[in-house]
């Protein structure tokens, strides 16, 4: 029996099973396990130019501590998040707030200016204040360069 046939057959095999894989970068999603529908594709939804702009969103950041588990450690970092304060009805008196902490990827303003979100929904029936925190390590929220 000829050898040539089983080699083909193997080399086949291989190729089909290698032919497909999805976009991983060290075992992880490469843009984050997000849920949303702006996930999982090449683009940036906050450039596209059918989403209406919000300015009631800001980003902002502020100085979080680097080590927590460390009492004597001064070091701090500069931690992005976003907030959205427009279904408080510019209120000092905010009864409730709603934050989302960042998922493993970059944390886009349109988390706390689409209303389509969920988060943006609920936020609109309670009058809440509504803000987006971005886990370290992800988008420029970096605190070791």
């Amino acid at each position: 029996m000829s050898r040539y046939p089983l080699l083909y057959l193997l080399l086949v095999q291989i190729w089909a099973a290698h032919s497909w894989q999805p976009k991983f970068h060290l075992g992880r999603a490469m843009f984050g396990m997000q849920t949303d529908d702006e996930s999982f594709s090449m683009r940036n939804p906050d450039e596209d130019m059918n989403l209406p702009r919000y300015s009631d969103a800001k980003e902002e950041y502020f100085d979080q501590k680097l080590d927590h588990f460390d009492d004597s450690s001064q070091q701090t970092w500069r931690q992005r998040y976003f907030h959205n304060f427009k279904y408080t009805n510019g209120s000092n008196n905010i009864q409730a707030v709603f934050l989302r902490l960042g998922g493993e990827g970059p944390l886009r303003i349109s988390t706390v200016s689409n209303e389509a979100n969920q988060m943006m929904t609920l936020a609109k029936q309670y009058g809440a204040a509504a803000f987006a925190l971005e886990h370290r390590f992800y988008g420029v929220s970096r605190p070791t360069p």
